[in-house]
């Protein structure tokens, strides 16, 4: 018993010497120089309510022998072995040299792109296996798994491999005999002996030179592929090329339409565009229809525009766009209500890519003399046991829908004050994030459309849009700010 006790102990020890020597190594391991370079991979990135695929890779330029690094981040969309890059920023951080926690957050943008945010990143750096993997975040504070991504490491420096390739163009439309030159860059900008070659689709539609200049020949669509080749290994990326016969020259525009208390896409949706704002009847200049996914599409010239979008057992509804250029994004939601019995009340917020979670709050009276609240905290509201408001649904992946409706006729007769509040940024007190964010509010009345309000280009987190009072709707549309979501109304 002794002595198997005694064997016990030894390999105890011999483990726990084993353990402390590989956190000794591990510490030892991680150096500045296995820092920086190219970390190279895949993570999951919200589009709407869709998580999707993306490409991401973090190029390291600098780290201290205390772990404080800084470099550029690339993100892309997932194309098999080619990539085109969609945005691009400066980013800092820090690397724990003895555990190797790893957590970077972004700075300026490099290139931006509208339906791209800059993202905070969390996870671990394992020098010997040469992956860094973890979470992206909306701040180190988020503790959501959702988005996780997973590197590794491709070089010691940002000079050994052709990474990206991307064109100051992704699509352009030329009339017939025009010509337009392509400009491209790739990274790492610093690699020399890089061969780059150019295709067309289709000649006959538009065609290009060794150097990247387009001629439109005739009228109709083609695409431009710029290729990068470096030691056997290719990146592409495209342009699409649109050959117009006329002096007027026509912009893609794209939408997606959703249900406004589901956030569901609705395919069979038809788009009725008039030209000029508010246009709601007479002819139409142009018409198409949601795809099975709820996506539509239509060429438009340069101007001012009316959707309107009917879908049976919906209500129509008119939004007002401007065409300035192309839009392939399918970013901009267009979601519309069901039919409701009269006198009941629909309010739906839409917006950008950013920020990420805007939040609708209403008030109201109840017959007690209090007042109700409801938003993602407290999502019903009752009186004498009666269902008098909800929050339908609460986006927090960007683009919305956020949809509350309203009962009046089943509580007191007072003052209702709708407000939208930035989420995202409510602790910063000089954010215009949310002046940016093309956020738009549609309230119905049972199955009229009745008003829409654009967010003010004011400073601010917190847009009170509108009251209600004794069954008159009231425009406030003021700008200010708000921490505390739970003191709003």
């Amino acid at each position: 018993m002794k002595r198997a006790r005694k064997l016990r102990a030894v390999l105890m020890a011999i483990i726990c010497a084993i353990a402390m020597f590989g956190l000794q190594a591990q510490a030892k391991a991680i150096t500045s120089s296995q820092v920086v370079g190219t970390w190279d991979g895949e993570y999951t990135g919200a589009w709407g309510h869709t998580l999707v695929r993306r490409h991401l890779s973090f190029a390291i330029s600098k780290c201290t022998s205390g772990g404080s690094f800084s470099g550029t981040v690339y993100v892309s969309e997932c194309s098999g072995s080619s990539y085109q890059v969609n945005c691009s920023y400066y980013f800092s951080g820090t690397v724990d040299m003895s555990t190797g926690r790893f957590r970077a957050k972004p700075g300026a943008w490099k290139k931006k792109v509208s339906n791209f945010e800059k993202s905070y990143f969390s996870g671990t750096l394992n020098a010997g296996a040469k992956t860094l993997k973890g979470y992206r975040l909306d701040d180190f504070s988020d503790t959501r798994t959702t988005m996780p991504f997973s590197l590794k490491k491709v070089s010691s420096s940002s000079s050994k491999r052709l990474t990206f390739l991307t064109l100051n163009k992704t699509s352009l439309t030329l009339k017939k005999g025009s010509t337009y030159s392509l400009k491209y860059s790739y990274i790492p900008s610093e690699l020399s002996g890089v061969k780059i070659t150019w295709s067309s689709s289709k000649s006959s539609v538009a065609k290009v030179s060794s150097k990247g200049k387009i001629t439109a020949v005739k009228p109709g669509t083609a695409t431009i592929t710029c290729k990068a080749t470096y030691k056997g290994k290719s990146v592409r990326a495209t342009c699409k090329v649109t050959v117009t016969s006329s002096s007027t020259v026509y912009y893609t525009k794209t939408g997606v339409t959703t249900n406004a208390t589901t956030g569901r896409t609705i395919s069979g949706a038809t788009i009725y565009v008039r030209k000029g704002y508010n246009n709601k009847s007479g002819s139409y200049y142009k018409k198409c229809t949601s795809s099975s996914s709820g996506r539509f599409s239509v060429k438009l010239p340069k101007g001012q525009y009316t959707l309107q979008i009917k879908k049976s057992g919906y209500i129509t509804t008119c939004f007002n766009i401007y065409v300035s250029g192309n839009d392939t994004s399918y970013s901009n939601h267009y979601s519309i209500s069901k039919s409701m019995a009269s006198g009941t009340y629909r309010v739906v917020l839409t917006w950008g890519s950013t920020p990420r979670d805007l939040d609708s709050h209403l008030s109201g009276p109840l017959s007690n003399g209090s007042r109700f609240h409801i938003y993602y905290v407290s999502k019903n509201a009752y009186n004498n046991g009666n269902t008098v408001a909800n929050l339908d649904i609460d986006d927090t992946t960007s683009y919305g829908p956020e949809t509350v409706t309203i009962k009046p006729s089943l509580t007191a007769s007072g003052t209702y004050r709708y407000y939208v509040h930035d989420y995202t940024n409510k602790y910063y007190t000089s954010s215009n994030a949310l002046a940016k964010s093309g956020a738009k509010v549609v309230v119905y009345k049972g199955s009229t459309q009745i008003a829409t309000y654009k967010v003010p280009a004011k400073s601010g987190t917190l847009w009170h849009v509108f009251d209600i009072v004794n069954g008159s709707i009231k425009k406030v549309n003021t700008m200010s700010y708000a921490s505390s979501q739970s003191a709003i109304g």
